[in-house]
Formats: structure tokens, sequence, C-alpha cells
């Protein structure tokens, strides 16, 4: 199954841009091969890139209080604007398709999954899969849950007592902004799941592995999930304020004031219930997946450092899309 298979928002992009942000990617992973170099700092720089979702929250937050603001000020035919971006968010989180979707592809915005596929090719260039055939069959799983793991949640600053003291100083990083807003014992069960998965499918076989990367495409990630809820929430406070009492309006004002805070600083109040009820992020989700792929052997045989840099490189894309 092709480790872009099930990413709703690159199903619905224009080929011409797919080609562009494919093209960019292999190239950016030829220049790192052929310096030999550069690998820990451009892993940094992909924790920290927008993506699709948080790019897409922070503008449907913005349009949201504008349209909300100026239709409370004696405009109300405005309330439109906010009905739209609740609707479109909606429609986006079920099938990938935004308005302003192809302006933000064409402009480089990566899903987190395209993301994603070049932080575990260039793990893989940097060769931390290389190993993972010469591991004791009982201890694959573990190797692959060490070869695929992220950098560890950054601590807070001494004189910061909750992360979100962060906001207007230093945007979280985009893969973490989540998980720094999550209780670390909730964050250290969800990564006990994955590796106890891990384990069960080391010991049930190739089938197994089969069928739970097939429910990994399924999983819905928090930012899915929070896009529908919010979406939802908006749309029945407009229909609420416009057809029976004003008042509901606060509903909608404080979901987008909310959604604005999730994409800048990763939290929101349905967080730490959406946590609790194991909802992972896409980075949670993506280190299983590719972890699965290393127990399936995906990164086995790729050639030598010292082979040509466009062999290197297609061998590697070729077994990251596997």
């Amino acid at each position: 199954m092709n480790a872009l298979q099930g990413d709703r928002v690159r199903s619905q992009t224009s080929a011409h841009s797919l080609r562009q942000i494919d093209d960019s990617t292999t190239a950016g992973l030829r220049r790192i091969a052929e310096a030999d170099a550069g690998t820990t700092q451009r892993l940094a720089e992909l924790d920290r890139e927008w993506d699709v979702d948080r790019v897409l929250e922070a503008e449907a937050a913005t349009m949201g209080l504008v349209g909300l603001g100026l239709g409370l000020l004696g405009k109300p035919a405005l309330l439109a604007l906010p009905a739209l971006v609740g609707g479109s968010v909606f429609y986006q989180a079920q099938t990938g398709r935004y308005p302003l979707m192809p302006l933000f592809r064409r402009l480089g915005v990566r899903t987190s999954r395209e993301i994603a596929r070049e932080r575990y090719a260039l793990k893989a260039l940097r060769g931390d899969f290389s190993s993972s055939g010469e591991t004791e069959s009982e201890e694959r799983f573990k190797f692959a849950a060490e070869a695929t793991s992220s950098p560890s949640l950054p601590p807070p600053a001494p004189d910061e007592q909750e992360p979100t003291a962060q906001f207007g100083s230093q945007l979280p990083p985009t893969t973490l902004r989540v998980e720094m807003h999550t209780d670390s014992a909730l964050n250290e069960e969800i990564g006990a799941r994955t590796e106890a998965e891990l384990l069960r499918l080391e010991r049930a076989g190739r089938a197994a592995i089969e069928e739970r990367l097939t429910e990994l495409e399924e999983e819905w990630d928090i930012e899915r999930v929070l896009q529908t809820n919010a979406s939802a929430l908006v749309l029945a406070g407009l229909a609420l304020g416009t057809g029976f009492d004003r008042r509901f309006l606060a509903l909608p004002i404080a979901v987008f004031a909310f959604f604005a805070q999730h994409a800048f600083q990763g939290w929101c109040p349905p967080i730490p219930l959406l946590r609790r009820l194991g909802i992972r992020t896409m980075r949670e989700i993506e280190r299983e997946r590719y972890a699965i792929k290393v127990l399936r052997g995906d990164f086995e045989g790729l050639p030598r450092p010292d082979a040509p840099t466009s062999e290197r490189v297609r061998a590697i894309l070729k077994a990251v899309d596997a």
C-alpha cells in the first residue's frame, strides 16, 4: 500500500501541483545526499513546517471571526461568510476539498503525510533503519520503535509554568503542538499502546501487518476530528443565532477563537478530552505506520552510502512509498 494512498487532500490536488511538491522533495533529498550533511537541521525544519491543516485552521478562524464581526456591526448579510467557512471546513474534513486548497497547494503547502514522507526518507538516508535486518526477530519491534522515534517534547523555559506561555513569543512546532499541551501521562500511554501494537504485529506475521496498515489509513487524526466538531458547532450556532436569538452567535465566535488558538498554539478546550479518548496526532500515526514498514522489511537492502546519489534517493523513496 502506497504511503500516501490515504491522503485525502493529496487525492484532490492537481497533477501539476503534485509534481511540483514531489519534485521539490526529491531535489531536497538529493542535495542532502550529495552534501552528506544537513539531515538533522532539515528534520528540525520539517517539525516546524506548517502543514495544510495548520494553514487552513488559521485562515478559516480569521475569515470566520471577520465575518462574524462585520455581521454583528450591522451587516447581517455578511454572516454568510462564517457559514460558508464552517461548511467548507466540514466538507474538507470529510473529503479533502476546500475552496482555497488549490491556492495552498500551488504555494507548496504540504500535507502532514507528505512532510512525514520526507522525514522518514531522511532518516533512511541517514541510515537509521540500516541494522533492522541484523536484529533478532523478537527484538525487531523495539528497533522499529526507536528508529522511528521523533524528538522529545522540548522542556518549558525556566520562567514558564505552562506551555501556553509561549503564545506571542515562539510558536510551537507543528508536529508537537498538540502533544505539548497534553498531559505527559497521556502522551506516554499513547506511545505505550503503539509499542504494544508493534510487538503484537511482530509476533502475528505479515497478514496482520497488512491489515493494520489498512486500519491506519482509516484512522482519524486529531486535526480531522477537531475540524469536524468545530465546523458543526459553528453551523449550529449560526443557525440558532440567526433564527432564534442573536446571543447564540457567541458560540461560533468562541469556536473560531479557539480554532485560531489551536492553529497557533496547539490547544483548545476539546484537546484534553480527545487525548483521553486516545485520538492521536498525525505524527503519532505516521510513527506507527513507518515502524510497521520497518518491521515488514521495507528498508532492508537499500544502496550503500557510496552508491550514486540518484540511485540511493530513488531506492529510499521507493521504500518509503511501498
